[in-house]
């Protein structure tokens, strides 16, 4: 958890003075991470270990979108993540008599809309609403394996869903950018996004 804390105070450094504009036009870029899994993709960013348990997880979203109006966003999402845990589930005499380790693989790709309601007077603050349609791919391999190194029990399975996802979060938009959290049932993200500037002729 202090590890997330941190990588937050460094984001919110990232984007100060004065805010960003959400106009007809600009453009955003970013990348977001899950912080807790849901429902849709099982990776996240996590790293925990102790004696009897421990996992590590990675889970990247590049974003892009088109601001088609003011404050209302259209884009495209592709999820990469990959999760493993590992714990100890038997004991005897205190020592380990077998371990089972789970990998998790998570792909998807996904149009996605955003309406934000500017909640200050500066507009620095906002609040939105999201839906999106994922294509979403999941495998999982679990073993159970002796402290010997003999596997004794295996489980894996594939699946590739089409599901819609509708969620809500909060921004914070300073000079070029903004960052976020939304929740949905994708899972908790924090996103860090770079406004791009219209590319109109004047």
């Amino acid at each position: 958890m202090k590890k997330r804390q941190v990588l937050l105070a460094m984001c919110l450094l990232l984007i100060t003075a004065t805010q960003a504009q959400l106009e007809k036009g600009t453009r955003i870029v970013g990348l977001q991470t899950n912080i807790a899994e849901g429902d849709l993709y099982y990776s996240s960013l996590m790293l925990r270990a102790n004696k009897n348990y421990s996992d590590l997880g990675i889970n990247i979203v590049p974003t892009f979108g088109w601001v088609v109006e003011k404050n209302w966003v259209i884009g495209g999402q592709i999820t990469m993540g990959w999760a493993r845990d590992k714990y100890v589930s038997n004991w005897s005499n205190g020592v380990s008599v077998a371990s089972t380790s789970t990998n998790y693989l998570d792909l998807g790709i996904a149009p996605f809309t955003r309406y934000y309601i500017d909640i200050t007077r500066n507009q620095k603050i906002k609040l939105f609403g999201m839906a999106s349609m994922e294509l979403a791919y999941g495998r999982y391999k679990s073993q159970v394996k002796q402290n010997n190194g003999n596997i004794i029990a295996t489980n894996s399975d594939n699946s590739v869903n089409l599901d819609g996802s509708i969620g809500f979060g909060m921004a914070y938009f300073g000079k070029k950018g903004s960052l976020d959290l939304n929740l949905s049932n994708m899972g908790l993200r924090l996103g860090l996004y770079k406004i791009l500037p219209t590319n109109r002729k004047r």
